[in-house]
């Protein structure tokens, strides 16, 4: 079990950043801190008030070969700054699961790569022994990105700046769709969702987000059509959209009652799914 130490998540999520960096180029963050930080930016220029539905939880994609070059092994920085590997790691077969202690609070680090099939252990070439959870969908978020600075509005320590690698809007909206389609944990199915939405039906991100999603159904068509197959069940599952709308509720995101909320996400979902029909 990872000891504690009192650092937040946002001490651990800059220290991550800065030991990434001899793999800045090959690294591309993904999950709930990439909607935090669209928005922490959209709130810098005055679009928005820059809140977001959080995660403590850290996630990265690389690829499935992935040379040092002279630069330490992957796994070598993220230990430095505090993570461990679960003892589950070291069974045959095992992706590696990396975990601290943040505030009294398990935290995990997934590093993700490509596969065709979910939750497949995949051998990364280049970086030794390195074995790590496979998803499909990857490589939309791996051919799809943008360079991000993040400096002192996240963080003291980011100064100078960082420059980071994250999904384009579009492949970041995209890709929610078939992550929380891939989920067997249905909290985590509901927050991909939120995630989603969170970003949909933002004044300034979410007509970009929603402009891009047909070139992204037309490039990768065999992933388009089992992201419309799983959105237009959401629409007709009252369960999750609940659940959608009760983590919105929460977080002080929506106002309004369950129903009105629900209605409001569903809305937004048909959007989507409407902005990238010309993907057909």
């Amino acid at each position: 079990m990872p000891t504690a130490n009192t650092r937040s998540a946002h001490d651990v999520f800059a220290a991550l950043l800065r030991v990434l960096a001899p793999y800045a180029s090959d690294v591309v963050l993904i999950g709930g801190w990439v909607h935090a930080l669209y928005l922490a930016r959209a709130s810098a220029r005055g679009e928005s008030d820059g809140i977001a539905v959080l995660t403590d939880d850290f996630d990265i994609t690389i690829p499935r070969h992935l040379e040092a070059n002279g630069r330490p092994q992957l796994i070598e920085l993220v230990t430095e700054i505090g993570f461990e590997r679960d003892p589950i790691s070291d069974l045959d077969g095992a992706p590696v699961m990396l975990r601290q202690m943040i505030d009294k609070s398990l935290v995990d680090l997934d590093i993700l790569t490509e596969s065709p099939d979910p939750r497949a252990t995949v051998r990364v070439e280049g970086q030794v022994g390195l074995h790590i959870a496979g998803y499909p969908g990857q490589q939309i978020l791996l051919e799809n990105t943008e360079w991000m600075s993040v400096g002192v509005d996240l963080h003291p320590s980011l100064a100078p700046p960082i420059e980071i690698r994250v999904p384009t809007l579009p492949a970041y909206v995209f890709h929610k769709g078939l992550s929380s389609s891939q989920r067997v944990n249905e909290q985590k199915r509901s927050k991909d969702l939120v995630y989603m939405v969170e970003i949909i039906r933002h004044g300034t991100l979410g007509p970009i987000a929603l402009a891009g999603l047909a070139d992204i159904g037309t490039r990768y068509p065999a992933f388009y059509v089992e992201w419309k197959r799983y959105l237009n069940l959401v629409l007709n599952d009252r369960i999750l959209l609940r659940m959608v709308a009760d983590q919105l509720l929460l977080a002080g995101q929506s106002t309004g009652t369950e129903a009105e909320v629900v209605s409001a996400v569903a809305r937004r979902i048909q959007r989507a799914l409407l902005d990238a029909a010309g993907a057909n």
